[in-house]
């Protein structure tokens, strides 16, 4: 029978061979990487912690019980932190394998907070400006409002712009490995004339409006 090799853990940079090594050196977020890959198991098994070993299969298969993370830290008599965010690590997690599907870059991966998969979370994030903005879903608009802005495609999404490249790269805005879609900006170009005409005559309408009223007092 093949021996099997027993491996540590490594968390912050530490190699994790005993249950007081973990305990000293507990980071959440890695024991809980460990504990959905099935290495926390396995690091347990190979040790012989069983009855530590004996109160993971409780947890398996429900990724979202809110419960992991405190359950966890209590086994290794390490206090929970209440202001851990569960469910952005469940979402992080989500996130970095959408990420690999696509590319292994490590800066992106370093970077998941300007990674972007919605509209509304494109929003949020540029309404600061002056950064880098990692894309990542099937087409974004780019509103008015934002500058000093990058923007870099994951999976080369399309990108529907309102303006033209001028207007963008006066406004320090630069887009990467994308697809433009100029099709909102070629529509707006041609009903322009129409909307101005309309506008004016609104205006005109308005001050009629007003002069008219103030003739009758």
């Amino acid at each position: 029978m093949k021996r099997q090799i027993k491996f540590p853990l490594v968390i912050k940079s530490e190699q994790i061979r005993t249950i007081e090594d973990l305990r000293e050196n507990f980071h959440l977020e890695s024991v809980l990487d460990y504990f959905f890959d099935g290495r926390l198991k396995t690091w347990l098994e190979q040790r012989g912690y069983t009855e530590e070993l004996n109160a993971l299969p409780a947890l398996t298969g429900k990724d979202d019980n809110e419960d992991i993370p405190k359950i966890l830290s209590e086994l290794f008599g390490v206090d929970y932190n209440q202001d851990f965010n569960f469910k952005k690590y469940l979402w992080d997690r989500e996130k970095i394998a959408l990420i690999k599907q696509f590319t292994d870059s490590e800066q992106i991966l370093k970077d998941l907070d300007r990674v972007i998969t919605t509209q509304e979370e494109l929003n949020q994030l540029t309404a600061k400006g002056n950064q880098t903005v990692y894309l990542l879903g099937h087409s974004f608009l780019i509103k008015n409002g934002v500058e000093k802005t990058k923007y870099i495609g994951i999976n080369q999404p399309r990108v529907k712009l309102i303006h033209n490249l001028d207007y963008y790269s006066a406004k320090n805005i630069e887009f990467h490995d994308v697809i433009l879609d100029f099709s909102l900006y070629r529509l707006m170009e041609k009903i322009k004339p129409e909307w101005d005409e309309f506008a004016k005559s609104f205006a005109n309408a308005v001050v009629e409006s007003i002069v008219k009223r103030n003739n009758q007092k």
